[in-house]
């Protein structure tokens, strides 16, 4: 059976959408009391032109549903990330997971990205896929430890104190 979803890179018409997506998840988890997005100047710290860049880099990605070709989820996927600077087997390669937000009501769409995201890792040879969450998370720890993200230890960058998880895609 043929999955109705591609991975594809963002291209600037999904800008609206990927935009969409992460204010739509910042007021899911006010209304539902999580901690993460929400509890930083989000858009101050990630304005549209971090975005334009990571498009441009060919950074940022969405999941694109075939039937009706809306980006129904996004992530951006980076080589290097600084929060990992401490961890010892920091310089085997791995792509790094940030701004992972699925539409809403879009059921599965989180879990099919996370599935495509591990697949690109293997065909391109990365030992790892990388993410974080913040500690007190616990929709978001659930999620990325039922799908095998061992905790890697915890880190704090101004008023986020993030869980580094990780999981191993080649030997």
């Amino acid at each position: 059976m043929q999955s109705r979803y591609r991975l594809e890179s963002a291209q600037k018409a999904d800008m609206p959408a990927v935009f969409d997506m992460i204010d739509s998840r910042i007021r899911w988890m006010d209304a539902r009391g999580l901690r993460q997005w929400n509890m930083v100047d989000y858009w101050g710290i990630y304005p549209q032109s971090h975005y334009d860049a990571l498009r441009e880099a060919g950074q940022l990605y969405v999941l694109r549903d075939t039937e009706s070709g809306k980006a129904v989820c996004t992530a951006a996927l980076l080589e290097r990330d600084e929060r990992w600077d401490a961890c010892e087997d920091r310089d085997e390669p791995a792509y790094y997971v940030h701004h992972l937000a699925s539409g809403i009501g879009v059921r599965g769409a989180g879990s099919e990205m996370i599935e495509r995201i591990e697949a690109l890792a293997k065909a391109n040879g990365k030992a790892f896929v990388r993410l974080d969450c913040m500690v007190d998370n616990p929709f978001l720890n659930e999620f990325y430890g039922s799908r095998g993200y061992l905790p890697r230890g915890s880190f704090v960058e101004g008023d986020y104190e993030g869980l580094r998880r990780e999981k191993r895609i080649n030997p």
